[in-house]
């Protein structure tokens, strides 16, 4: 999202006609150059494929001590659940997020588990100062898209809570990313203010403020 940031007038996140074409590309590029590695582990050309990582990731949410909804795994996997079970199943965002948390690989037998995502907190600040700063954060957002006024605001939310997790992150991102990584060529990386990273932040229930995500 933040090297490809221009956005037709269908609202696509992802733009073109044949993501599955792009998505193997990349996957076998990624594959073809860490072979060696791969080889170790005894995966040897075409063993992976793109039903790999959705397979992988269901496989690692449901097999644990306490597994996420089969609803929301089903859903995510874009998995058909028969007709009954569509009818009288339903999504829970508890569930959507519970799953989320774990095939992000968090320990759900921590504490930890708990964490919201990074979001801009403006908690500490008066209201003229909160006025200015989501302001200054939406403006910026905006500017950094194409036709960024006119983007569908579902979309909008996407980027900005994109945006929360890569000032989160700005220093490990720093640190640990390449000179040749196309993150560096991205005004969402590139161009953030000092004064906004330290609004960049994540909570737990027993420490969230007002503006904290909703812990379903």
């Amino acid at each position: 999202m933040a090297t490809n940031i221009t956005i037709n007038k269908g609202y696509k996140l992802f733009p073109g006609a044949n993501q599955y074409e792009r998505y193997m590309k990349c996957f076998h590029k990624v594959v073809n150059a860490n072979s060696e590695a791969f080889k170790v582990h005894g995966i040897g050309p075409g063993d992976l494929g793109s039903h790999s990582a959705r397979k992988g990731a269901c496989s690692h949410a449901s097999a644990g001590s306490v597994s996420p909804p089969i609803v929301s795994i089903c859903l995510q996997a874009m998995w058909s659940m028969g007709s009954v079970k569509k009818r009288y199943l339903h999504y829970d965002k508890a569930g959507d997020q519970y799953l989320v948390q774990t095939v992000d690989r968090l320990n759900c037998n921590h504490h930890l588990f708990a964490v919201s995502p990074p979001y801009f907190d403006y908690w500490l600040l008066d209201e003229d100062g909160r006025n200015t700063m989501e302001r200054q954060i939406h403006e910026l957002v905006s500017n950094c898209l194409f036709c960024g006024d006119e983007v569908d605001p579902r979309v909008f939310c996407i980027f900005l809570s994109y945006f929360a997790s890569v000032c989160y992150h700005s220093t490990f991102l720093k640190e640990r990313l390449r000179r040749t990584n196309r993150l560096h060529a991205s005004p969402f990386f590139t161009h953030i203010p000092a004064d906004i990273l330290p609004l960049a932040v994540v909570k737990y229930p027993w420490n969230k403020t007002e503006d904290t995500p909703n812990f379903t």
